[in-house]
């Protein structure tokens, strides 16, 4: 199906794309930012998950960005394997000091 032709795609989807990563990224920064606000007291699983939040947050954005630099390179693919590990590494331990905090309540 690929006859070695670079990807061209004029149409809207890559810029819906980076706005959904962009999206999401802030979603992501926005539960951390009200972990912090809003929990009592302020422990270690508290300030781990907030920092897990943020690191997958930037992940996001990190993500979003690598793919729209692929696509206008005419290249069509996924984020760069990297930077979805690290963005699956920080989900997961935001959600172990999730439910770590979820036990300690």
């Amino acid at each position: 199906m690929n006859s070695g032709q670079p990807h061209r795609d004029p149409g809207l989807q890559p810029e819906r794309t980076l706005l959904s990563w962009r999206r999401t990224a802030l979603t992501v920064a926005a539960g951390g930012a009200i972990l912090l606000r809003y929990a009592t007291p302020q422990t270690a699983p508290t300030v781990a998950a907030a920092g897990a939040l943020a690191a997958a947050a930037l992940a996001t954005v990190l993500c979003g960005r690598s793919r729209a630099q692929a696509h206008r390179a005419g290249q069509l693919g996924a984020p760069a394997p990297e930077l979805v590990l690290g963005l699956v590494a920080a989900t997961i331990l935001a959600g172990a000091a999730a439910l770590t905090l979820a036990l300690l309540a």
